[in-house]
């Protein structure tokens, strides 16, 4: 454990597990490179929370977030496959008209429509591609926030399942 907590610094670890607690947004977490031990170790901790640190009378979780980020290796190039993706996208046209050359989106970012970010029930997925190999893989970014806590993390840990399906999806079209 270390001294005082500093927002977003952690302040213990467990293997490759980092615990991260934020007085400021009253937020506590854990950070980890592998999903599955991020997810597990997240459980581990909110068991011992409720169990042994004696919780408020009526504190409820609002919501939880799951976050992460990396890099995926593609089967075609990335920049090819997303000027493929949104060659037909009439929109993306007229704005290159405006500006008198051939214009693309570089990537996907995913969100609900209609939704502030700021909701409690709210999503963001970025696919891109990854700056110093982008012929050869895509920068992920994901974002998952709800209410019912079991709903995300089962989102969660079908990460990169989901990630994985959604590439092939931009590299077919």
């Amino acid at each position: 454990l270390r001294g005082a907590a500093e927002p977003g610094k952690p302040i213990a670890a467990k293997g490759d597990i980092e615990l991260v607690i934020n007085q400021e947004n009253k937020t506590i977490g854990v950070m980890g490179r592998d999903t599955a031990n991020a997810l597990a170790s997240f459980r581990e901790l909110r068991k011992f929370y409720s169990e042994r640190l004696d919780p408020s009378p009526g504190l409820a979780t609002q919501y939880v977030e799951c976050d992460g980020q990396g890099w995926a290796k593609s089967r075609a190039n990335p920049v090819k496959s997303f000027t493929r993706f949104w060659s037909h996208h009439v929109p993306l046209q007229n704005i290159g008209k405006q500006l008198e050359v051939e214009v693309t989106n570089y990537g996907v970012h995913l969100v609900p429509p209609n939704k502030d970010p700021n909701d409690s029930n709210w999503f963001h997925i970025s696919i891109d591609p990854l700056i110093v190999s982008s012929a050869k893989r895509y920068r992920i970014r994901w974002i998952w926030r709800g209410s019912d806590m079991e709903e995300v993390l089962e989102r969660f840990s079908k990460t990169d399942e989901t990630l994985q399906e959604m590439i092939s999806v931009i590299e077919v079209s």
